[in-house]
């Protein structure tokens, strides 16, 4: 009688290790098949500059508009919130408070997990970045 639990258990763990293959498999396939539902990055180019001691200057220097929310700017790895407009344009520009040395990114986050740097300055050092 005890060989007929032992046996009994051993064909429940095998269906049971057999269901939990089955649903990892359909899980992966699924999360494989997903549309991504991704907003490409705009196609911009952008500087970051030393205005004075203690201000930047972030401009858009061409292409594409960004919607102003979309942009997220940190300074030593902490976000500033400059007054972007709703969509920014070529031209367009904004200050924000960052002293020599310290790294200022300029990010573009499109939602979810879409998040790109556009620029970067480090230090005293500028650098244009196209995204």
């Amino acid at each position: 009688m005890a060989e007929e639990g032992d046996r009994l258990l051993n064909v429940i763990g095998g269906a049971l290790v057999v269901a939990l293959v089955v649903v990892i498999a359909v899980a992966v396939v699924v999360a494989v098949n997903v549309p991504a539902n991704r907003v490409d990055a705009p196609d911009a180019e952008w500087s970051i500059s030393q205005v004075n001691e203690t201000h930047v200057r972030i401009a858009h220097d061409s292409g594409e508009s960004v919607a102003g929310s979309a942009l997220v700017v940190t300074v030593d790895g902490y976000s500033r919130h400059p007054a972007w407009d709703d969509r920014v344009t070529t031209g367009d520009a904004v200050a924000v408070e960052a002293s020599r040395g310290q790294v200022v990114r300029l990010y573009w986050d499109g939602g979810r997990t879409d998040h790109l740097q556009l620029a970067s300055r480090q230090g005293a050092e500028t650098e244009t970045a196209t995204a």
